[in-house]
């Protein structure tokens, strides 16, 4: 087991904390690994230390953001990072984003579950009234945990990427407060 991180709520497998040094070492194995960084839409290149450093530091941190890091509660591993960004106080809305680094987390259900909880921080605790996010129709796997979440697809920009030599779509999906019903994981 490695360190206990400082976490500030839960779900059934999984924690959720502020970022932590630790974590830009992750940012950047999970940027260089094209399996991890390819469905998201990523250019496939190299990146360097300070290239992921300034990139964490203008997404993940601001007043209209709310970024957590994703730990696996069995064994205190940093698995990936969760939250909100272009969070609108007065409007009620925010998108969401999901990243499981580790790919062998993958086909395990925490996207799902982190989606699930962070839907019911979202609703509850930032009292938002609609969450929407971004995926690539490429990333079906992803498509698939957000609709069993709640999300319901909102529309789509066709052949807006181009992902492993294929081009595909930018799909859009958005879920309201007055539609969620789960259990937040």
């Amino acid at each position: 087991m490695t360190e206990i991180p400082l976490v500030n709520f839960t779900s059934a497998r999984l924690a959720y904390g502020p970022l932590s040094n630790g974590h830009q070492t992750l940012s950047l194995k999970w940027a260089n690994d094209f399996s991890v960084s390819g469905p998201r839409a990523m250019v496939l290149r190299p990146y360097a230390p300070e290239t992921i450093a300034a990139w964490g530091e203008r997404t993940r941190t601001g007043p209209d953001r709310t970024v957590f890091a994703l730990y696996e509660r069995a064994t205190n591993r940093l698995i990936g990072e969760t939250g909100f960004t272009s969070v609108d106080f007065f409007h009620r809305t925010a998108e969401f984003g999901i990243l499981i680094g580790e790919t062998d987390c993958w086909g395990q259900g925490y996207g799902g579950e982190a989606t699930r909880r962070m839907l019911a921080y979202g609703f509850t605790q930032l009292r938002l009234h609609t969450i929407w996010l971004q995926v690539s129709s490429a990333n079906e796997r992803a498509i698939r945990a957000y609709e069993r979440a709640g999300f319901q697809h909102a529309g789509r920009r066709r052949e807006a990427q181009w992902i492993n030599d294929t081009l595909c779509d930018i799909v859009y999906m958005e879920c309201l407060a007055s539609e969620f019903h789960g259990q937040g994981g």
